[in-house]
């Protein structure tokens, strides 16, 4: 069964005791999960809300939550929070507080400067506000309507959350009329440059990408090495032969044996092939998911096919294969 069905199913079910499960996905009653009960990725309540957990494990939890999203019908609201079984009124202010914090971080970040707040923060905050304030409509919590200013960052750090005394805050209503603003002078700017382009900016920015890169591209080969434990923050995973020479690891962390490894290649090579998937299971442990031309995904991994075959040339190196 896709786990897109899964998704469409559990926001359609009414019934608490039905249960469904897909790949590694699935749901019971009100509540759907990733890998296990382990990690709720959200809860629906009474009056068409729900409640989406704000934890990314994983690239394939991420894909799961996804489907959630792009799943939710028309009429219900839904809020990222970092409790989804809140049920008392203590733990919903807890949500609460939270979402603000969130809000906080950002305009901190920006020395509580509207103006530099970057422009991933700013379409952020664009979401969060509106959220925070329906959030708090939608579970009878009270709503704190001012952005705490610089002065007050010890008292937040006790969850002090009263404004009273403070000569200057942002009150939530004008700082989102004040981003909106904002990010609309900016798109009116980069609207003009995409129809006027600046030669110099552009080389500019083409490199400090091709720095960028260089810089990845140094991470992986560090990371090849031995002197990196993993590589953060990369969609894509990389593989490397452990130092024994006898185990495969990912930049994730993650170790299979050269046992492992060639019972995937093989069934990879059965399904390119026969286009046929008679079993998902490798080894009895990782499950082999989205095949595409370039990318192969395992677990909670996403392996471009030019690492597999970066393997398969080291182990031919090292006289295992």
């Amino acid at each position: 069964m896709q786990n897109r069905t899964i998704a469409h199913d559990w926001w359609y079910n009414t019934d608490p005791g039905a249960r469904k499960i897909g790949s590694n996905f699935f749901w019971c009653g009100n509540s759907i999960y990733s890998y296990g009960e382990h990690h709720k990725i959200a809860r629906k309540y009474a009056g068409q809300i729900a409640l989406l957990n704000n934890k990314h494990v994983s690239p394939s939890t991420a894909r799961h939550t996804s489907y959630v999203v792009q799943a939710m019908p028309p009429g219900w609201q839904m809020f990222e929070v970092a409790n989804v079984d809140a049920q008392t009124l203590t733990e919903h202010k807890g949500n609460r507080n939270a979402l603000l914090q969130q809000i906080v971080a950002i305009m901190a970040a920006a020395g509580y400067d509207p103006e530099k707040v970057s422009r991933p923060g700013r379409r952020k905050l664009l979401h969060l506000i509106p959220d925070y304030r329906h959030f708090c409509a939608a579970f009878h919590v009270e709503s704190l309507p001012t952005i705490l200013p610089k002065p007050s960052e010890k008292l937040w750090r006790k969850k002090l959350l009263s404004n009273a005394g403070l000569r200057s805050a942002y009150p939530l209503l004008e700082l989102s009329e004040m981003l909106e603003a904002i990010e609309e002078r900016h798109q009116e700017r980069r609207a003009f440059l995409a129809e006027n382009p600046d030669p110099q900016a552009e080389a500019k920015r083409l490199k400090r990408q091709q720095a960028k890169a260089k810089a990845f591209e140094s991470k992986i080969q560090e990371w090849r090495e031995y002197k990196r434990a993993n590589i953060d923050r990369e969609d894509m995973a990389r593989l490397r032969l452990s130092k024994s020479g006898k185990q495969v690891e990912t930049s994730k962390g993650s170790v299979i044996t050269i046992k492992e490894f060639k019972l995937g290649l093989t069934w990879l090579k059965r399904f390119d092939k026969t286009k046929k998937r008679d079993n998902d299971m490798i080894a009895d442990k990782y499950v082999i998911g989205e095949i595409t031309d370039d990318m192969v995904a395992v677990g909670c991994h996403r392996i471009p096919r030019s690492e597999i075959a970066y393997i398969c040339s080291a182990l031919k190196h090292v006289g295992t294969e």
